[in-house]
């Protein structure tokens, strides 16, 4: 499983752990995770990079106000 490498040390400290990569991966980037070569896309690297800045940035927010321009890269 994807994403599952670092949660497994979170179950015991909260019933809410969600295994998930924001990111678009084709087959030929799976046979790369942990394994030789292991790398993303740099286009794929930054849409992370901006799914988890948005999600700090409006994780307590009542109301989401986008003051910086959100698209896609």
């Amino acid at each position: 499983m994807i994403a599952n490498t670092d949660t497994k040390h979170y179950l015991d400290l909260t019933d809410a752990v969600y295994r998930f990569m924001p990111s678009v991966l084709t087959p030929e980037d799976t046979k790369r995770i942990h394994g030789f070569n292991e790398r993303l896309e740099v286009k794929n690297y930054e849409k992370t990079i901006n799914y988890f800045y948005h999600l700090m940035r409006n994780a307590d927010a009542a109301i989401i106000e986008t003051e910086e321009p959100h698209s896609e890269l």
